[in-house]
């Protein structure tokens, strides 16, 4: 019964075949945070005299703009609905930790700018995308009717397997830079970035692992 519960799981990952099977979007979002043209001045890069803040505008114009780019970035993998919900939880984590100054400044192409980007996605985004990960992770377990006919417990085991999940792909912010946020133009920088933290060979073997655990933990109690 063990095995076969563990096996009707694994329909959790059926998602992630699916999600690859559709056609990636032909435009990737428009945010890279570490590839810039180091050569370039803030001042420069925004044409300004001696007056750095001659263009400085209202933390909430950045926020706008940041949270209407995310929002239409193209996605196969997030709905509308949860597309939305990660993008409010971005602008949010960014009006509160970042000022407007910092905000303008990360539109340059300098290594002032690339330094609040990698803060922007390191310290802001990565949050959200663990929360995506949660519920994606969550949503799909308890959508598989094998699993949830293999359950006495769906809600509670695929709650687990989520949680653990969102914890480990808050530990990948490194990885992800590496194998996402700079390679955004094979599915679009949002994808990229959630496919790296469910999709990749380290991710996979953790879910299984994770499975397993919660399997225990909530259906036999071990």
């Amino acid at each position: 019964m063990k095995f076969y519960i563990v096996a009707g799981l694994a329909g959790l990952l059926l998602f992630a075949s699916t999600a690859r099977a559709q056609t990636p979007p032909e435009m990737p979002a428009p945010f890279n945070p570490l590839i810039v043209d180091e050569t370039e001045t803030v001042d420069r890069a925004l044409g300004f005299g001696d007056d750095a803040d001659a263009n400085l505008q209202s933390k909430d114009v950045y926020i706008d703009t940041l949270y209407e780019e995310c929002r239409a970035a193209p996605s196969n993998i997030l709905n509308p609905g949860e597309q939305d919900m990660l993008c409010a939880c971005m602008a949010a984590n960014t009006y509160e930790g970042m000022s407007a100054q910092e905000l303008h400044v990360m539109s340059t192409p300098t290594p002032e700018g690339k330094t609040q980007r990698e803060r922007l996605f390191g310290g802001f985004y990565m949050p959200c995308f663990s929360y995506a990960v949660n519920d994606l992770v969550r949503e799909s377990c308890l959508a598989n009717e094998d699993t949830a006919s293999a359950l006495k417990k769906p809600v509670q085991v695929c709650g687990c397997v989520g949680n653990l999940m969102s914890t480990y792909s808050k530990s990948k912010y490194e990885y992800v830079v590496r194998n996402a946020w700079l390679k955004p133009q094979e599915k679009g920088t949002m994808d990229a970035v959630i496919d790296s933290l469910l999709f990749s060979r380290d991710a996979q073997r953790m879910m299984k692992a994770y499975i397993k655990r919660c399997v225990r933990k909530h259906e036999l109690g071990w």
